[in-house]
């Protein structure tokens, strides 16, 4: 006798709660690629839900100024023994504007730490770290190789 499967989407997983997102940040780099200071605020969540406030233990932000094509790192954080995920960032930058990217973040796939986002003028950048390719200076020598 064949057994019966269930399908369930490609972005969600059976839990014994229920179904349960599993394209999720824990943790984060961010880079500014600006020519002036930003400062970036992460905000962390147990829940998806926007809209319902559960609480202080429920939610955390961490902040950082960040530097002109310098970094942070924003580490993973746990409440009750349950990880909180990364559901916005926020940069504000020198000018007064501020640019605002909240999840799902473009290109997760999966939970993942240490993914990457990319301050630029105008927009951030979610950039998977697997992906994100390195440019080094090539050095030409003179002569034969």
């Amino acid at each position: 006798m064949r057994r019966k499967t269930m399908w369930y989407p490609t972005q969600y997983q059976r839990t014994t709660f229920g179904l349960q997102s599993t394209n999720n940040v824990y943790s984060a780099i961010v880079r500014n690629k600006t020519d002036r200071p930003v400062v970036c605020i992460a905000m962390y969540s147990l829940f998806d839900d926007k809209d319902i406030y559960r609480g202080p233990d429920y939610y955390e932000v961490a902040q950082a100024i960040i530097h002109p094509n310098g970094a942070a790192y924003f580490s993973q954080k746990t409440s009750n023994g349950h990880t909180k995920k990364i559901t916005r960032i926020s940069v504000q930058k020198w000018d007064g504007t501020t640019l605002v990217l909240n999840q799902p973040f473009k290109g997760v796939t999966g939970s993942v730490n240490n993914w990457h986002f990319y301050v630029h003028d105008s927009q951030i950048l979610s950039r998977n770290p697997l992906h994100t390719t390195i440019q080094v200076p090539l050095h030409r020598t003179t002569g034969h190789i």
